[in-house]
């Protein structure tokens, strides 16, 4: 009985050098929805009035927002026109600066702001979708697309961080699988030097994302074959991220007067110990912040397993031996249980939307990649053929209707709402005028404080 599905997980074995054009309508089906998804949110943007505008950020994104404002009208990095601050990664901050250069009007910032996220979430749709379409089969490649609509919806236009790092990620990753170092005796020098000067932009995305620099380092270690090349290859790959690093650290103290971040040794004085609230965030069914945390821990047990799987692999071979198709979720894998351990361990509070951002790696590079392994397992067994057909046929149903509903749903995201906090507020902060009055609002605004001090720096010095 031949195998239908163009990717064994088990093997590793892939059929690269196809694409969703190969596929006739279904094959496009993902990326037509992706484009329907990103024009109506570019619609959104170009249409929504104030109110809807300010509402569609997250309310620490006004953060940025406030000391890009200040460092354009002032040359300072403040938040509060005096103290300066340094608790934000730097390569959002710095694409944010620029178009406070430009517009004068705030609410002309928000929109250009999103037109680029937007702009930003096509980005990394695409070249997921190209990957997903090279590596795995048609309905693997539903099952990974629906649920990377999924967190490109959650936090890909949140005026987060998540906006750049998400790109930047996906682009590392698929440059990673393109140039193979495992599978060459002699890998290239320019590869190491292009890889690590990607994963150096990311860490400056988003710091914590400094632990994909660790794990592809240590994951290669194992899967690259020993040669001449190879330390001289992983010490080239490891060097721009080392230096950005470093460089970062050194301005910290010389601006600022310490090495970290100021938010990142708050937190550092938090109590010592597990974090139990982001644990009640993966076990609770009913939580508040949605589904999402749910998703995340289905997805930390597939990558306990994948990693296990691939480990036990790699062990039983010659020279950790892992074959084409199974380096890259090994990879992945390993990064989302080194984030969660990190953020168990690291961090004392609920956590918001876009932490979850590594959701989005396991659905393109893992998730599928284990559909096909157990999708090519049960075909395997004699008599599942109908059961086959059934449940995939069932699955691109559901898949079909769901991409449809959100891309169309979730793109034109403007609706009307009684009442906006997050304009509110805005619209009380710009009209405060006395440090008095300043209190007052923030005792009215429960919940909110933080976000009218934020806003109130964006309407005025």
């Amino acid at each position: 009985m031949t195998c239908p599905y163009r990717s064994d997980a088990l093997s590793g074995k892939n059929h690269l050098g196809t694409n969703w054009l190969s596929r006739g309508w279904l094959g496009i089906f993902p990326f037509l929805i992706l484009v329907s998804y990103c024009l109506l949110s570019l619609t959104s943007f170009f249409l929504a009035d104030q109110r809807e505008l300010i509402n569609n950020f997250e309310d620490d994104s006004y953060y940025y927002f406030t000391i890009a404002r200040h460092l354009a009208e002032e040359g300072n990095l403040t938040f509060d026109g005096h103290t300066l601050a340094n608790g934000y990664h730097p390569l959002w901050m710095g694409v944010v600066i620029p178009f406070f250069m430009v517009f004068d009007d705030p609410i002309l910032v928000l929109r250009a702001v999103g037109i680029f996220s937007t702009l930003a979430a096509f980005l990394t749709g695409a070249l997921s979708l190209r990957y997903l379409s090279t590596h795995f089969s048609l309905l693997a490649t539903f099952l990974g697309a629906s649920l990377l609509l999924a967190c490109l919806i959650a936090f890909g236009s949140t005026g987060m961080e998540t906006t750049i790092l998400l790109p930047l990620i996906v682009v590392a990753l698929v440059y990673l699988d393109r140039i193979k170092p495992w599978s060459s005796l002699k890998p290239a020098n320019r590869d190491a030097l292009w890889l690590g000067s990607i994963l150096a932009l990311v860490q400056l995305a988003r710091l914590d994302a400094v632990l994909l620099s660790f794990t592809i380092l240590a994951c290669l270690v194992l899967t690259i074959p020993p040669s001449t090349k190879k330390w001289q290859f992983l010490l080239l790959l490891a060097l721009p991220p080392f230096v950005t690093g470093i460089c970062y650290l050194a301005l910290n103290q010389i601006l600022f007067g310490h090495l970290m971040p100021t938010s990142g040794m708050a937190k550092m004085m938090g109590p010592v110990g597990l974090n139990f609230g982001f644990i009640e965030q993966l076990t609770n069914s009913m939580n508040p912040e949605g589904t999402l945390w749910n998703v995340y821990a289905f997805m930390l047990i597939l990558a306990l397993g994948a990693f296990t799987v691939l480990l036990v692999k790699g062990v039983h071979s010659r020279r950790f031996n892992l074959v084409e198709g199974q380096v890259i979720p090994f990879i992945v894998s390993a990064f989302f249980i080194m984030y969660t351990i990190f953020e168990l361990l690291n961090t004392s509070w609920v956590l918001w939307r876009w932490y979850a951002y590594p959701v989005l790696l396991m659905a393109v590079f893992v998730l599928p990649f284990a559909t096909d392994g157990l999708l090519h397992s049960l075909e395997a067994r004699q008599g599942m053929d109908r059961a086959l057909r059934l449940i995939r046929g069932t699955l691109f149903i559901v898949i079909f209707l769901f991409l449809l509903f959100a891309g169309i749903r979730y793109g034109y995201w403007r609706k009307p709402v009684s009442l906006l906090y997050t304009y509110e507020n805005y619209r009380l902060a710009e009209n405060s005028t006395t440090a008095s009055r300043l209190r007052r609002l923030l005792g009215w605004a429960t919940g909110r404080a933080a976000l009218v001090t934020s806003l109130r720096g964006m309407c005025s010095s």
